[in-house]
């Protein structure tokens, strides 16, 4: 593991740093490679944390595209059903209108006799010329 290996380097370091501050123009060469190799840990942990987040934010955008497809196809199922459910109960609907309106028909058709009737005279129109001529 990078950090074992960076934590001895970073406590040696800050022994370091105290003694510089006792002496502040010493630099020994021992802290600048230790500082070195901290900084180099240090960038290696970041990228290995970036690379496990951006894995992470990936995999959860894949899971997110996923579910997003999921929901549609469930949305659009449930419209098309709906849609389907709609047609049949307005197809039922006319169905039930062309039954009435071929009863409504049929009753009319079979209410008038088969017979034509015969044609009216001026006289069957109307019941007073019947009581004039009659009366004259």
């Amino acid at each position: 593991d990078v950090c074992a290996e960076v934590f001895p380097d970073l406590m040696s370091f800050d022994e370091d740093a105290e003694l510089q501050d006792l002496d502040p123009g010493r630099v020994s060469p021992s802290s600048a490679s230790r500082i070195s190799d901290a900084a180099f840990a240090i960038e290696t942990e970041i990228k290995e944390v970036a690379e496990t987040v951006s894995n992470a934010v990936a995999d959860n955008i894949h899971y997110a595209a996923d579910n997003i497809s999921s929901a549609v196809a469930s949305a659009y199922t449930a419209f098309r059903q709906k849609t389907v459910e709609m047609q049949e109960s307005l197809e039922e609907f006319g169905s039930r209108s062309r039954i009435k309106k071929r009863s409504l028909t049929s009753l009319a058709e079979w209410s008038e006799p088969d017979s034509p009737r015969p044609p009216r005279s001026p006289l069957d129109l109307d019941p007073n010329l019947i009581t004039r001529s009659g009366s004259s």
